[in-house]
C-alpha cells in the first residue's frame, strides 16, 4: 500500500505543477481576485519589480500588505493595463 500511496502522490504532485505552468502561461484565464506578488505582478505587467514597488509606494497601484508582504491583485494590474499604465 506504501508504494501505491507514493505513486498517487508523485501523481498529484506532477498534475500540480502542470497546472500551475498552464495557469502562468494562460494569465487571462486566472480569475480577477488572483493575488500577485510584486516580482509576479511585474512579471506579467513586463515591467520591473522596482516599478511596480514604486507605484505602489506612490499610490498608483492598489495593493495589500499581509502578515509582512505585498500582494497586489489581478484585476487592478489589468486596470493598469487598460488606462495605458500610471499618470
Amino acid at each position: 500500500m506504501d508504494i501505491m500511496q507514493g505513486l498517487l502522490d508523485e501523481i498529484r504532485k506532477i498534475v500540480a505543477e502542470e497546472l500551475d505552468k498552464r495557469q502562468k502561461n494562460h494569465p487571462e484565464q486566472m480569475p480577477d481576485n488572483t493575488a500577485f506578488t510584486p516580482v509576479e505582478a511585474a512579471e506579467y505587467l513586463g515591467m520591473s519589480t522596482q516599478f511596480v514597488y514604486r507605484h505602489c509606494r506612490e499610490g498608483d497601484l492598489p495593493s495589500v500588505k499581509f502578515g509582512g508582504r505585498r500582494f497586489l491583485y489581478k484585476k487592478d494590474l489589468d486596470e493598469l493595463i487598460a488606462k495605458g499604465g500610471t499618470q
